[in-house]
């Protein structure tokens, strides 16, 4: 059984990488595993100055003094961190982005806490578009860097194109097992799934087939 840890990027509540993370809790909790969400929008975590002075305090890795202390405990008590974030300018979101700076606090710790320890990450991208790549090359460097097991990336395509009440299940996000072969599997009634295997990416495309009526647009994520 692993514990995992979601950090949830995402601004609305109601989005497309909500839904994912929907998909994605049921299959690690079917599987045994406990899962924690914590959504980073109803946190109040500053941004990381820094100063290159973490560490020195266990209790409080870093010098300010905010929400992130909730992260910490978190990413302690946790086997696997799995980033959610909406794609925004190719990248992740703000939200995710400040949270990952001021998780260095725990590298400068005594011992590193942040590099290895065993632990392992998994990515979930919901993009408005069809072009994720820098992200996804982004997150294998950074598990390289980290020294984490990859354990790969789920990617919902062409959000701008579906309604997010309509998506109630996202299932390369919902499988058991990273990497893995995604099961075929429609993720909303009124669109046919493209799915592929890129490297140990499972990737959905929401664009509606030739013919099929399309939901009316949404740039939630």
């Amino acid at each position: 059984m692993a514990r995992i840890l979601v950090l949830n990027g995402s601004s609305r509540a109601r989005g497309f990488t909500a839904a994912m993370i929907r998909s994605f809790e049921q299959g690690a909790r079917q599987a045994g595993n406990t899962v924690q969400v914590l959504d980073l929008r109803t946190l109040d975590i500053h941004c990381c100055v820094g100063c290159l002075h973490g560490g020195a305090d266990p209790a409080h890795p870093c010098t300010q003094r905010d929400d992130m202390a909730t992260v910490y405990a978190a990413y302690r008590a946790c086997d696997v961190v799995a980033l959610a974030t909406p794609l925004f300018f190719w990248s992740y979101s703000g939200l995710l982005k400040n949270a990952l700076d001021r998780l260095w606090a725990l590298a400068e710790c005594q011992p590193d806490e942040l590099h290895g320890n065993g632990r392992s990450g998994a990515l979930l991208v919901a993009a408005g578009g069809s072009h994720p790549a820098q992200l996804l090359a982004h997150f294998d460097y950074l598990m390289l860097r980290m020294g984490w097991k990859n354990l790969g990336s789920a990617v919902l395509l062409h959000t701008d194109d579906l309604d997010p009440a309509a998506v109630t299940d996202v299932p390369q996000a919902r499988s058991r097992s990273w990497p893995r072969t995604l099961p075929s599997a429609q993720a909303c009634p009124t669109f046919s799934p493209s799915a592929r295997q890129v490297g140990a990416r499972a990737v959905y495309s929401g664009k509606p087939a030739k013919g099929e009526p399309c939901p009316k647009p949404s740039a939630s994520s």
